[in-house]
């Protein structure tokens, strides 16, 4: 009689993210790992043979989900635990460490049995070079303006490279088979490999589509200059330690994922379905996300801000949006019949959902927090996916852990920069000539307050120069003196700063 068992556990779900192999061993690697001289066969002391181990289906492939799979079977009979069983059935002769090199080698080539897309396979131009400047912010997908979907603005049109990358991209998202929901998908540009904290993220600086109920571009009024939502504060760029490169801090949204240690993790092994998903279908296509946070206008060009990549490429944030990935794939134990030892392989059937990550409070863990990227990884460090090291290493640019979904912990950011440098943070106010601040404490509580209430700016205190000319301002024999962002105009016998 056929025996199905599968395992759905909590630690199945999960953000994506993870040290990436150059390439994967090939599926003959587990028949040659079968012939390792340094391995032993203890045929006669295992409880399980292939006759009692056949057709055993476990979700997912990794140690645990492994051993979990060996007890379920394990007859009561026999005199050894599941972890014992399992280094007879790999011929372990070095204990538990040598038996998940070998679960690991294993898993590894079981995972090549599944189905696997790429970049290119979403839209043929998504190649290494086109994917590498779309996550550093650049690119036609990220410096037009137009809706991918819905209504078309007459002031704004989409053109056909976008719209075309638009469809394939939903397309790609909506695929029963080679999707982004039942295929791995893999990824070989440089900007996303080797990241060292287990987790990406995206800060978006701009809204290119409109009629999405997201950002604040307009129909007929978009341009390059509409906000995405605002859920995080840009503390500074580095190497430069600027605060905030331009006159105003902008609205930024930031969203990530993070994934586990162990490679054959469905969040490591799907951590680019997940990129696939934050970054090109959830807030490209979906919201009109797009670009770097900043443009830098100061000088400061040499510092590195780009729209997506390993956490620690990163500039520091209050926090992070996050999405997890919830998995179900179905792999089969079975005993070579002729080697004697434990084999696995998939059965193709992998099923993606893409969900808010569900985390816990760094300062209380028994507290749920949901959406946050930094309480994610409180989650991953509990179910010992990830390292403590790995997590402050996360929290190095995620300077707001201790306050998850503070969407305006400017706080965090001023402490943080003061500690490291010796120097103090920039001071924000409102503003009605783009040099003075308010007299006014209530106009200088908060940038909506001071355009809402009092019709001010909200600009750092630091970034008119001494010498500069406020709004009115004559600048007749000195155009380029103006404090930003106004801007010398008139004719040639007067002008003033607007």
């Amino acid at each position: 009689m056929k025996l199905t068992i599968i395992f759905s556990s909590l630690l199945s779900s999960a953000v994506y993210c993870t040290k990436n192999k150059a390439m994967f061993r090939s599926r003959s690697a587990i028949a040659e790992q079968h012939d390792q001289p340094n391995r032993k066969l203890f045929s006669d002391d295992a409880c399980l043979d292939h006759t009692n181990l056949l057709n055993v289906f476990i979700n997912g492939c990794d140690f645990h989900s492994v051993l979990e799979g060996i007890q379920t079977v394990l007859p009561e009979t026999c005199s050894h635990s599941a972890m014992m069983e399992l280094q007879l059935l790999t011929g372990s002769t070095n204990g538990v460490d040598d038996a998940e090199e070998y679960v690991s080698e294993m898993c590894w080539n079981a995972w090549n049995m599944v189905d696997t897309t790429t970049f290119e396979t979403i839209q043929t131009s998504f190649n290494d070079e086109f994917m590498n400047e779309y996550a550093d912010g650049g690119g036609f997908l990220n410096t037009e303006t137009g809706n991918f979907q819905g209504t078309q603005s007459s002031k704004y049109p989409t053109s056909k490279q976008s719209m075309d990358a638009g469809k394939k991209i939903d397309a790609y998202y909506k695929a029963t088979s080679d999707g982004a929901t039942s295929s791995r998908l893999e990824a070989t540009f440089e900007n996303l490999q080797n990241c060292e904290y287990q987790s990406i993220m995206c800060c978006f600086g701009r809204d290119r589509q409109s009629e999405d109920n997201n950002g604040n571009c307009k129909l007929e009024k978009c341009g390059k200059n509409a906000d995405p939502m605002d859920n995080s504060n840009l503390c500074w760029t580095e190497p430069s330690f600027t605060t905030y490169p331009n006159h105003e801090e902008g609205k930024t949204h930031c969203h990530g994922f993070a994934w586990a240690e162990d490679d054959n993790d469905f969040l490591s092994q799907l951590k680019y379905n997940n990129f696939f998903y934050v970054s090109m279908y959830d807030h490209l296509y979906s919201r009109g996300y797009v670009q770097n946070q900043v443009v830098h206008k100061s000088g400061n060009s040499n510092d590195y801000v780009p729209m997506c990549s390993c956490i620690e490429n990163m500039p520091p944030v209050s926090r992070s949006d996050c999405t997890q990935l919830d998995v179900s794939l179905t792999f089969r134990l079975m005993v070579d019949s002729k080697s004697g030892f434990l084999t696995a392989a998939s059965e193709n059937d992998l099923d993606i959902e893409f969900n808010a990550c569900q985390g816990y409070d760094y300062s209380n863990p028994l507290r749920q927090e949901n959406n946050d990227l930094a309480s994610y990884a409180v989650r991953l460090v509990a179910e010992g996916k990830m390292s403590t090291a790995t997590q402050y290493g996360m929290y190095e640019t995620l300077l707001g852990y201790a306050s998850p979904n503070s969407n305006n912990n400017e706080a965090v950011c001023k402490e943080e920069y003061e500690e490291l440098t010796g120097e103090a943070y920039p001071h924000w106010c409102c503003t009605h000539d783009y040099k003075t601040c308010h007299t006014q404490s209530f106009c200088n509580r908060d940038k909506s307050v001071c355009r809402r209430e009092c019709g001010g700016e909200w600009i750092r205190d630091d970034w008119c120069p001494a010498d500069g000319i406020p709004k009115w301002g004559e600048c007749t024999n000195n155009v380029d003196g103006c404090c930003a962002p106004g801007k010398c105009e008139g004719n040639q016998y007067y002008k003033q700063c607007l």
